[in-house]
């Protein structure tokens, strides 16, 4: 039996949760099941599908000798492909939820029809006798009673616009780290409980966060593009990390654990963080509060960002810090693309003031075209992927069901979102 959940509860102890959650998250619902979490009732919520006439199908499900509704493998990997063009870990997340759905309609799951709990979304047209009445949101009205909604790849539209037909919901969990796109104001006056994925993508980011620095060190860039055009030039003097100094812009999980990466390297490494800690995290220098950290650009080789993007840190790295920084500095964002005043990039790039930069996010994605920060010797463009990782799904999944066996046990959840600090 899969140790999911650990020790888990006896479903004969436990009271049952109403839960709703994409068609994406199927899998990862029969994964939870049969760890023997609880009795639950699923809600299946067709992303995609708000405005289009359609209203929801909901199954109940007491465990897995209890069957329920089945769905042909062709249904479900047609549901699934509807919401697939989407952006971050949610491509990834439908793409293996409809693989997985195939695959397990062809031989016996080891939790037989639990791994067919979601009809597709097409099952539940208006004025199907399958469905419950549409609500006036394009949502059935058995969503009325749910507790619990699990993001599981949904956008944010989506996500607004189911909660709007949840009265009684009291938790949200949110599968990414970054929360500003979701409507905080809105969950706050209600008095829902917002939990985040943080911690899920902190190794591979933070692996890509010390190769950033080694691409600028090693001049990386440079020797890719004269392998592709087939020069041979060994008249580049390189750089070690050992020595050289690079500030953190934020100390959460990603933050952290790249300080601990990148300790071996010998890297003076200053982080910076809103209030004091109990303790210096394993590879720091020092740690510097408040607006402390503009003190050090001058003398950082690298200025890493990995801070949540709040009104508070919207446009911070703007004219003044670039201009602040180290003539020949690398500028590293990992976190969100609204940290950044990409004009005021694209000038101090320009200048030759700034070394190079290796960013992950922008404030529109995909990145057009004609940005100015394409096509140039000492930018490196990610589509907003270092977050990727082949054990993301997984960490979904045992963090959210984790958190499930703490809110049903009734004791505090973790990574907790301030709506007010907006992370």
């Amino acid at each position: 039996m899969p140790t999911l959940l650990g020790q888990g509860y006896p479903r004969s102890e436990t009271p049952t949760v109403d839960i709703a959650a994409p068609l994406s998250a199927h899998d990862a619902i029969a994964d939870m099941d049969a760890s023997g979490i609880l009795p639950f009732r699923l809600l299946h919520v067709p992303v995609g599908s708000l405005g289009e006439g359609r209203s929801d199908t909901h199954s109940e499900y007491r465990g897995p000798s209890e069957p329920t509704s089945r769905s042909t493998a062709a249904d479900e990997a047609q549901a699934a492909s509807q919401s697939q063009a989407r952006s971050q870990p949610q491509a990834a997340s439908q793409s293996q939820a409809a693989s997985q759905s195939q695959a397990a309609s062809q031989s016996q799951s080891q939790v037989g029809d639990a791994a067919r709990l979601f009809p597709p979304a097409e099952r539940a047209g208006a004025g199907s006798s399958e469905s419950e009445p549409a609500s006036p949101h394009g949502w059935a009205t058995s969503l009325d009673g749910v507790q619990v909604l699990w993001r599981y790849g949904m956008t944010a539209s989506e996500l607004t616009g189911v909660l709007e037909a949840m009265p009684d919901i009291r938790w949200i969990h949110s599968d990414y780290v970054g929360v500003d796109d979701l409507p905080l104001a809105e969950i706050d006056r209600r008095g829902i409980l917002l939990t985040n994925g943080a911690g899920t993508f902190a190794n591979p980011m933070a692996e890509w966060i010390v190769l950033a620095l080694l691409v600028a060190a090693k001049h990386l860039l440079e020797f890719a593009r004269r392998s592709d055009s087939g020069i041979w030039d060994a008249n580049t003097t390189l750089a070690e990390l050992d020595g050289k100094k690079a500030l953190l812009l934020g100390l959460g999980a990603t933050g952290t654990r790249a300080a601990e990466l990148l300790a071996p390297f010998g890297v003076e490494l200053v982080g910076s963080a809103r209030r004091r800690r109990d303790y210096l995290p394993t590879g720091l220098s020092r740690l510097v509060l408040g607006d402390g950290w503009r003190t050090e650009l001058a003398s950082s080789d690298f200025v890493i960002c990995t801070l949540p993007l709040t009104p508070a840190t919207r446009g911070i790295i703007d004219t003044v810090t670039l201009e602040a920084m180290k003539p020949g500095s690398w500028l590293v964002n990992v976190a969100r693309g609204g940290l950044v005043d990409e004009q005021a990039l694209v000038s101090a790039l320009d200048s030759g003031h700034l070394g190079g930069a290796v960013l992950d996010a922008f404030a529109q994605e995909p990145l057009p075209t004609d940005n100015p920060l394409w096509r140039r010797d000492n930018v490196l463009i990610l589509p907003h992927h270092t977050w990727s990782s082949d054990r993301v799904l997984q960490r979904y999944r045992t963090l959210f069901a984790n958190q499930l066996r703490r809110f049903v046990a009734g004791e505090p959840l973790s990574n907790v979102v301030d709506l007010t600090a907006g992370y």
